[in-house]
Order: C-alpha cells, then sequence, then structure tokens
C-alpha cells in the first residue's frame, strides 16, 4: 500500500512538473514571436524615419540636419543604434564620391566611439561582435581598442573572435594585421568562408605594396596553420 501511494504521488509530481514545463514554454514561445514581430515593426519604422534624414545629410540639402541633430534623435538602446549602423551601411554601398565620405565620417562621432568602446569591454558576446564590425567598418581603433580587440580575438567563442580578427584588419598596422590573421588559422573548425573573407580583408595593401603581402602569406603558409 505504501509503495502504491508512494508511485501515485510521484506520477502526481511528474505531471505536475510536464504541465509546468510545457506552460512555461507555451509562454516563452508566444512571447518570443511577439517580440521578434515588435522588433521587426520597430525597426521598418526607425529606417523610415532615419532613410531620409541620413540621405539629406550625406547630399547637404537645404533641410540637412548636422551630425548631433541626428544623433540626438537615436535612442539610448543597442538595437536602436544596430539599426542606425545597418542602415548607414546599407547607404554606404550606394553612394559614391564626397557623399560616401561624409556620412562615412557620422560614423566617427564621439557618441558612437564611446558606445562601442563600451559594448566591446561588456560581457555581452553579442554586444562585442557588433562593436567590432563598428571598429571594422570605420577603422578608428585607438590604442586601447587595440589591446582589447586583440585580446577579444583570442577568444574561445569562434564567432567572436572572427569578428575581432576581421575588425584588427582595419588597423594601420600592417604586423597587427598580419598576426591576428595567423592567431586566427590557427584555430581548429574555421570555416573556408572565413579563411576566404579574411584573406580579402587583408590584401588591400594596393599595387605598391603587394610584395609585402605575398611575403606575409608565403610565410603563413610555411607556418603550421589550418588553411582549409
Amino acid at each position: 500500500m505504501f509503495d502504491l501511494d508512494l508511485a501515485f504521488q510521484t506520477v502526481i509530481i511528474l505531471a505536475l512538473c510536464l504541465t509546468f514545463l510545457f506552460a512555461y514554454l507555451l509562454v516563452y514561445t508566444y512571447w518570443t514571436r511577439k517580440r521578434n514581430k515588435y522588433w521587426r515593426v520597430y525597426e521598418k519604422k526607425f529606417r523610415n524615419y532615419f532613410f531620409s534624414l541620413l540621405l539629406d545629410y550625406a547630399e547637404q540639402t537645404e533641410s540637412a540636419h548636422d551630425a548631433d541633430e541626428i544623433i540626438d534623435k537615436i535612442g539610448s538602446r543597442t538595437k536602436d543604434y544596430v539599426f542606425f549602423m545597418k542602415l548607414v551601411d546599407e547607404l554606404l554601398d550606394i553612394l559614391d564620391g564626397k557623399e560616401k565620405k561624409r556620412l562615412n565620417r557620422l560614423l566617427g562621432h564621439s557618441v558612437f566611439l564611446n558606445f562601442y568602446k563600451n559594448k566591446l569591454s561588456g560581457t555581452s558576446k553579442d554586444s562585442q561582435v557588433y562593436a567590432c564590425l563598428f571598429f571594422q567598418h570605420t577603422g578608428i581603433i585607438d590604442d586601447r581598442t587595440l589591446a582589447r580587440l586583440i585580446m577579444v580575438s583570442k577568444s574561445s567563442d569562434l564567432k567572436l573572435a572572427f569578428a575581432a580578427t576581421k575588425a584588427l584588419q582595419s588597423t594601420g598596422d600592417f604586423a597587427v594585421r598580419k598576426s591576428a590573421l595567423y592567431r586566427f588559422f590557427k584555430r581548429d573548425y574555421i570555416s573556408e568562408l572565413m579563411v576566404v573573407e579574411l584573406l580579402h580583408r587583408f590584401d588591400t595593401e594596393g599595387a605598391e605594396n603587394r610584395a609585402k603581402v605575398v611575403k606575409a602569406l608565403n610565410e603563413l603558409l610555411a607556418k603550421d596553420v589550418k588553411i582549409v
């Protein structure tokens, strides 16, 4: 009788646990969908609002705001900065000449630099990846940021290390770029796509410095690295 009561109680407890788990997964799935939908709608509105502002700024139309006015309109959330950067990147792909240079200079504003420096030094890996993308794109890397990027490039997280290594390819120091490349290629489980992208970013010295690049790549091939 005692064993039957114990078995019955065990079944009840198990059923309650399964019911709770099912309810949790149901609520979590619903909440995730609602959250994703919210951010999709938010990003669309965000892009529609800032698209014309950025285009006017790049083309310096009569109604154009200055950099500070535009940046003041951005929210304080990480998502706002991410959406803004994505939009700027897309505009930079279609603009050219003075408009492209002017828009690119906007990214060097102290607000962005300080924001992404803090994110790079934070604990969130996603935020660190976003920061790496920012410094990769702008190439505005001071000594402190450089030291931090080198540290992040040694991370055990492959995605994060890859992002930091790409960012280091935007520095003006050829030795730093070469060391970052060697360090990443010694890793396990790197993909061909990663290798191709890093080599492409590394080979940006121009025809006058091609001999230096070729020498560095020959040294790379001579080392025990995993180029697939």
